[in-house]
Parts: C-alpha cells; structure tokens; sequence
C-alpha cells in the first residue's frame, strides 16, 4: 500500500527539502541566459516570465536587486563589479555571455587579493526586495549564486 503525501505549496516543498524530509515531490528550479529565455518565448509566443515559471510549476522564485554598471576593461572585454570577465557573442536569440579568465584568474599571492577592489553590500540597491518577497511570498526564495571566490576566479 502506497501513501500519497497531502499537497505541499512551492515554500513548503523546498523547506522539507532543505530539512531532509520527504517533499510531495521533488522541489523544481528554472535559471536561463537572456538569449536561452528569448527562444524560448519565441517558441511560446509570449513573453511573461512569471506565467511561463507557473506552467512548469517551479518552486523558486530568484530576487534580483540594481547592481553596479559593468564596464568595458579593453574594446570587447567587459567586467562586472564582482571581477567576472566576458565578452558577448551575438546570437539570433541577442548578445550571449561568453565567460573568459576572472579579474583574479592569475592570483598567486596574498597581496594580489588584498589589491582587488572586493565589492561591498553598499554597493547594490536593495529597494526592490520587500516587493519582490511580498509578490513571491509562496515560493522558496534565492538572491544570488555562485560565492565571492568563484566569481571573480572563473578560469
């Protein structure tokens, strides 16, 4: 005899999850490069992020906060505050990222880490969080990925 776990809400699941505890089913994720997400509303000929996150019923939702301008360190070679570097490729679906060696690829000593102009929380415009939790209050929230190692370290 089987036992069918009561339907649990997008929080919900994730949080059993997290806790090691059996979800109603397994919780869902979605991330995709601007040009990924441009195809793909081609194809469902609308362009609604949230409604398209609804129909494959995923379970987080990511916040997004203003972050500083990216800036071109020499013609073609863009940096972003975190000290990731990369170059754009045009793509029939718009420009992709292409992620080439970071701003501390070639670190060796302390001192080089010490010299690198590490972002700080200041930096970024968090005005829009309350909004977006509030509109997202049902799903598992997530701001950010990767770690301030790997960002500006990409080899």
């Amino acid at each position: 005899m089987t036992t069918s776990k009561s339907p649990m809400n997008h929080r919900e699941r994730v949080l059993a999850a997290i806790r090691h505890e059996e979800p109603d089913r397994t919780p869902r994720n979605f991330w995709a490069e601007p040009p990924a997400w441009n195809r793909l509303f081609s194809w469902l000929g609308y362009s609604d992020k949230d409604r398209l996150l609804a129909e494959l019923e995923i379970d987080i939702r990511q916040l997004d906060v203003t972050t500083p301008p990216e800036r071109e360190v020499e013609p073609g070679l863009f940096r972003n505050f975190w000290g990731e570097q990369y170059l754009y490729r045009e793509t029939e679906w718009g420009p992709m990222r292409e992620d080439v060696r970071g701003a501390l690829a070639e670190a060796a000593s302390f001192a080089d880490l010490e010299s690198f102009a590490w972002p700080h929380p200041d930096q970024c415009d968090y005005s829009g969080l309350p909004a977006q939790a509030e509109k997202y209050r049902d799903y598992a929230l997530l701001y950010g990925f990767a770690d301030i190692w790997e960002r500006p370290a990409l080899v």
